[in-house]
C-alpha cells in the first residue's frame, strides 16, 4: 500500500506522517476490514468502481449492503471499494457577494 513513499522517504517516521494525511481505501477482499465496517459503517463509505461519481453508500446502508453482497459472492464484492470517512473540523467563513458580507458557520 502507498509504495511510491519508500521511492521518495527513507525514513519510517516520515512515511508514517505522510500516511496520516490520507484516507484509508481497501478492496473488499480484505475480511478484516469489513468486519469493521459492518460494525462501525458510520466510519467508512461504500464507492462503486464505475465510472461518474456519485452512488456512494452511508451509514446503516454500508453494513447492509457489504452484508448482502458477502452473501452473492466475490464478484459483487469486486465492484465496490470501501473507503475511510472523513469528518472535517467546521470552520467560520465569509462570502461578500455583490458588496454584502454574509458569515456561515
Amino acid at each position: 500500500m502507498f509504495l511510491v513513499y519508500f521511492k521518495f522517504l527513507d525514513n519510517k517516521d516520515d512515511i508514517a506522517k505522510v500516511r496520516k494525511c490520507f484516507a484509508g481505501l481497501w478492496s473488499l477482499d480484505d475480511a478484516d476490514v469489513v468486519r469493521s465496517a459492518v460494525g462501525k459503517p458510520d466510519l467508512f463509505a461504500l464507492k462503486p468502481q464505475r465510472e461518474g461519481g456519485g452512488n456512494n453508500i452511508y451509514g446503516d446502508s454500508v453494513r447492509e449492503t457489504l452484508v448482502r453482497l458477502q452473501k452473492e459472492g466475490m464478484e459483487e464484492l469486486a465492484a465496490y471499494i470501501l473507503i475511510q470517512r472523513i469528518f472535517p473540523t467546521s470552520v467560520p467563513s465569509f462570502l461578500v457577494r455583490e458588496g454584502t458580507m454574509t458569515r456561515s458557520l
